[in-house]
């Protein structure tokens, strides 16, 4: 089998429009990745990184993206992980992964965030052979529009298993637990290799009356993601504002992301509770400290039972989130 690898520069950034038209035609949940010039200004940022493989006629057969959040950051987004159906079974995955090491390398990065499509088991195979630790289960995390050839689909949001792969060390941490989930984050930090000080939240903690938060809008995707920084006193209410308005804009899923560098970080999970969100995942490392993710999408819309989950860990932690949902 003759592969050639590829890094994307700018001057080629149509191949990995050309690689997700040949496995996803139109439906990838990410819009920005058919833009050449978008895909082109991400590489000139430092922010988009890909290895696009191809076969002895010049075909696509498959690709492996990294994306940062923000320049600096320790870890980053896997992306953008596809193989032609033809190619599938041959390796091409592990091939990529090779080369795409060295651009991790290069980055700097302590690891690396994976959302592996749940209509397989081999992602999670291939990067728990690699040392991949299970953080997660996001039941809704691809829009029903996404379409990957090969596969049978059903009428619903496909999920992903949320996996840390770790690359080399993090900066140590001290994290904070809210008591819902202090048990499942300690038996998750327990899996990883990274330096963490583990505290049970405080009551004692004296809010600022105004929330800061982001929002990362992805309409094609039917998701809206919240980036809490600052737990204010008013959380209560500008949680309900932003789930009213994710209604009403049709957004199917919302992620809300709380830092657990703040002690204060328990009050943010019993609104968000209250509120009919439930537990996501653990994110490593992003944006300067690790943050728990929650979630909250209707139950006609994810179909848990349809996903393929390769280890105990998975099975554990989508039991848990199910439970968790209520």
């Amino acid at each position: 089998m003759s592969i050639d690898l590829q890094l994307l520069t700018t001057d080629n950034a149509q191949l990995l429009v050309s690689a997700i038209e040949r496995v996803y035609g139109n439906t990838y949940p990410i819009p920005e990745f058919y833009d050449a010039g978008y895909i082109a200004r991400a590489i000139d940022a430092g922010l988009l990184s890909t290895v696009v493989a191809r076969g002895q006629r010049g075909e696509i057969a498959g690709c492996m993206s990294t994306v940062l959040e923000m320049p600096g950051d320790v870890t980053a987004d896997g992306s953008a992980l596809m193989v032609a159906e033809e190619y599938r079974g041959q390796g091409i995955t592990a091939l990529i992964g090779e080369r795409m090491v060295e651009v991790y390398q290069q980055l700097g990065l302590g690891g690396l965030h994976l959302y592996a499509l749940a209509l397989h088991d081999r992602v999670q195979n291939q990067s728990g052979a690699a040392g991949a630790v299970v953080t997660g289960v996001l039941p809704a995390w691809f829009s029903r529009q996404a379409r990957v050839t090969g596969y049978d689909y059903p009428d619903a949001r496909i999920g992903a298993v949320c996996l840390y792969m770790p690359l080399g060390a993090l900066p140590a941490r001290t994290v904070y637990l809210p008591a819902p989930y202090a048990q499942v984050l300690r038996g998750i930090y327990a899996e990883l290799p990274a330096e963490r000080d583990l505290q049970d939240c405080t009551e004692t903690v004296q809010f600022p009356a105004c929330t800061v938060l982001s929002l990362e809008d992805k309409p094609r995707n039917g998701q809206r993601r919240v980036l809490l920084e600052r737990t204010g006193s008013d959380f209560d209410s500008v949680l309900a504002e932003l789930l009213h308005d994710c209604d009403e804009a049709g957004r199917e899923v919302i992620y809300l992301d709380i830092p657990l560098a703040d002690p204060g970080c328990e009050r943010a999970v019993q609104v968000a509770r209250a509120q009919g969100m439930f537990f996501g995942a653990l994110m490593v490392d992003r944006r300067g400290c690790d943050r728990l993710r929650m979630q909250r999408y209707d139950d006609i819309l994810a179909a848990p039972d349809y996903m393929v989950l390769a280890t105990p860990q998975a099975r554990a932690l989508l039991d848990f989130v199910q439970v968790d949902r209520g």
